[in-house]
């Protein structure tokens, strides 16, 4: 099976200076012209500038083109080209944005590509950064839940082509309903999906990330919904619940899987 790899501006990873030029370049190509056929265009033709460039530094590297008819002939590797990039990022040009695209499907993936193109899969080698993470199952109390078990127990989303375990899953508006149906129920989580709700509720409020910046100062980055759990806020600020949400005993029945009723705040 050889699934397209294709540019999408609806997952986009990287430091926030970076991805502000691309916007800013996004921004000027709205200006400029009237005729532009989607969004998806406009970071197609910002890609291209970049591939056409970069092709004019070093005419040997394979363009955009070449790559991806490498991975349907099976002859094309997503390594990274040793030395090449790195060069391209310290000489500052107009059309240079550092864009890569996530050929190996180890960032996100896009289950509108059809059920054919994900599957789940048990890992025995897994990347560092998850082995080294808190087990699945870990809570402050730990009822009621499989404690020993770990990452390479459990089956995960997994790419059928690449077999890597991406980062983020999106849900396509027309396929979501068809994937929830026919996989929620096999994710290794929602057997315990009330459980594990309830333990989140339970752990104390603690910061989403803690970075150490070039100077070598730590920045601390809290959620800006601190000290309210299990529901989100509008584009006015205002706070909605779980309960506002998600209430009544048939979502409930849905979601948990279980005859227990609709979900309470411990």
């Amino acid at each position: 099976m050889n699934a397209p790899r294709y540019l999408s501006q609806d997952v986009v990873i990287g430091r926030v200076k970076n991805v502000f030029e691309i916007y800013r370049r996004a921004v000027a190509v709205v200006e400029q012209r009237h005729d532009i056929a989607s969004e998806l265009s406009i970071f197609t033709e910002i890609f291209s500038s970049q591939e056409h460039h970069r092709s004019l530094l070093f005419p040997e590297t394979p363009s955009w083109s070449q790559r991806f008819g490498g991975w349907f002939s099976g002859s094309y590797s997503h390594a990274p080209l040793a030395g090449r990039n790195s060069t391209i990022h310290r000489q500052p040009h107009a059309d240079e944005f550092g864009i890569g695209l996530d050929y190996a499907g180890e960032l996100s993936m896009d289950t509108a590509k059809g059920p054919e193109s994900f599957m789940l899969a048990q890992h025995k080698n897994l990347p560092q950064d998850v082995v080294s993470s808190m087990p699945p199952f870990w809570s402050t109390t730990g009822q009621g839940l499989p404690l020993e078990k770990t990452w390479s127990d459990l089956y995960m989303f997994t790419d059928a082509q690449t077999r890597s375990t991406p980062v983020m899953v999106r849900n396509n508006i027309t396929g979501f309903s068809d994937v929830r149906k026919r996989q929620w129920d096999r994710l290794w989580l929602q057997p315990f999906s009330r459980k594990l709700f309830d333990a989140y509720m339970k752990v104390p409020l603690m910061p989403i990330a803690s970075v150490v910046d070039n100077e070598g100062v730590e920045q601390v980055f809290w959620s800006p919904t601190n000290g309210e759990k299990a529901g989100m806020k509008d584009a006015d600020g205002k706070w909605y619940s779980w309960h506002d949400l998600c209430k009544g005993e048939d979502l409930a029945a849905e979601l948990f899987g279980d005859e227990l009723g609709e979900w309470k705040k411990p």
